[in-house]
């Protein structure tokens, strides 16, 4: 629920990045926040195992298109169709 409460347009991450930095870190995970330009960057963690064994990434997107707010959103989405009710 607290990422939720973060907004993280497209290009607006760095305040969810930094967030998540630090919920890896408390998970005690090597984690930091790597800059890509002005309040846009990435949250990385590692776990790391024994290494011995084959390497997993996951990755996924902290950015959110879509804001509810028809004139901030059709730049990305284009018209919308009506609502289904």
């Amino acid at each position: 629920m607290n990422m939720i409460n973060i907004p993280s347009r497209t290009g607006e991450e760095e305040d969810l990045a930094r967030f998540m930095v630090d919920y890896m870190a408390g998970l005690e995970l090597e984690a930091f926040y790597q800059h890509m330009s002005e309040r846009r960057g990435n949250a990385i963690g590692r776990l790391r195992g024994s290494g011995s064994g084959p390497t997993l990434m996951f990755n996924g997107h902290l950015d959110t298109s879509w804001t509810g707010v028809e004139v901030e959103d059709y730049p990305m989405t284009g018209p919308l169709p009506p609502a289904r009710v």
